[in-house]
């Protein structure tokens, strides 16, 4: 069983061993397996965002509550320049990761 999982019908859009991301549909991406859900995180957002590819996905991945005590996956990426960087942050979402996303993940004041 690889490490992450990834959203199956967005495109590749890492540089990492496919052989650590296991491509899952949304309910098995939203539900706690062992496996860590991979999001995109680029300095507006996170993709995919609801409705982004032909009213998929089905959830809004920027409300991280979705994942409230799981730990998420984070790949920080350049949006316009499409740089990735080189290592995967990995974050446990409790109370305070939720109230703070914004602050923590993208630098925004509170």
């Amino acid at each position: 069983m690889a490490r992450y999982k990834y959203l199956s019908y967005m495109r590749a859009q890492y540089t990492f061993p496919k052989s650590i991301i296991d491509l899952v549909e949304d309910e098995v991406f939203v539900r706690p397996d062992g496996r860590i859900p991979l999001l995109i995180l680029t300095q507006y957002n996170i993709i995919p965002s609801k409705g982004m590819y032909s009213g998929q996905p089905k959830y809004d991945y920027y409300k991280v509550n979705i994942f409230r005590h799981q730990v998420i996956a984070l790949l920080r990426r350049g949006y316009f320049a499409g740089r990735e960087a080189s290592w995967i942050e990995e974050y446990f979402v409790d109370d305070y990761f939720i109230e703070n996303f914004e602050f923590i993940c993208l630098g925004r004041p509170r």
